[in-house]
């Protein structure tokens, strides 16, 4: 006989440095400070950038302008461990989806791993597993992922090379 595990069930979506996936913005200013900046998106959401480790690259709250309500955290990771996309698959289990995410870095060849029913997707390098960003967003099904966050989205299916 055998039989097949599974990663264990989560009860709450993953955070990031406490900030839920509907935050108000003044929770999420009461729990992080001032951002750095803030800026509007295509998709009409205002950004609110945080202090990451490259002082280049900010970690970006988005929010919702409509609901002033945090609808997406990307947490910018940098100088992961090759290897370090396998720790996510085995805490949530096999990505929902690989899609590509809207970067101003294709030529890279990330791919965006989502797992909609935990509220989160890793941009990850697929052959050395290097973890790129983290994205949070409240739990949902991967229909309703590919349609709120369509603008963040592309849909080339090979890397551009140069």
């Amino acid at each position: 006989l055998g039989f097949k595990t599974h990663p264990p069930k989560l009860t709450t979506a993953p955070q990031w440095k406490g900030v839920q996936g509907t935050d108000s913005k003044e929770e999420i200013i009461g729990k992080l400070g001032p951002p750095l900046s803030a800026t509007l998106s295509a998709a009409d959401s205002e950004i609110l950038n945080y202090t990451s480790s490259n002082q280049y690259w900010p970690d970006q709250v988005y929010i919702d302008s409509s609901k002033n309500k945090s609808h997406l955290v990307r947490e910018r990771l940098l100088h992961t461990a090759p290897g370090e996309l396998k720790s996510y698959i085995d805490k949530y289990g096999s990505a929902e989806a690989v899609l590509f995410s809207n970067d101003s870095l294709p030529a890279l060849g990330f791919r965006l791993y989502v797992f909609p029913r935990s509220g989160l997707a890793i941009s990850a390098d697929p052959k050395q597993g290097l973890v790129f960003e983290v994205w949070y967003f409240p739990p949902t099904t991967l229909e309703k992922f590919q349609i709120d966050y369509s603008a963040y989205l592309t849909d080339w299916t090979e890397p551009k090379t140069f």
